[in-house]
């Protein structure tokens, strides 16, 4: 695996149809790269989007559970400061 800023390659000389051909490669592994980019955005999406819509439809009952953990730690942790 490369690093960022890592040489791949060094070049003394070249003509402009190698540097077209080289050129043609990285557009052709952008594209490759996008896609696996975006086909993983897609399985996350899929993963985590029946979660996020459980949650939301107990976001109320969620609340008043965040609510009575701050008071108790309010109470146990007076020091402490707790913001929702």
């Amino acid at each position: 695996m490369l690093n960022r800023n890592q040489v791949i390659a060094e070049v003394a000389e070249a003509s402009i149809e190698d540097y077209e051909t080289g050129m043609q490669g990285c557009n052709e592994a952008a594209k490759i790269w996008m896609q696996s980019v975006k086909l993983k955005m897609v399985i996350l999406k899929w993963i985590t989007q029946p979660r996020g819509q459980s949650l939301r439809g107990r976001i109320d009952e969620l609340d008043s559970e965040v609510d009575d953990l701050i008071a108790d730690m309010e109470v146990n942790y007076p020091l402490a400061v707790f913001s929702k």
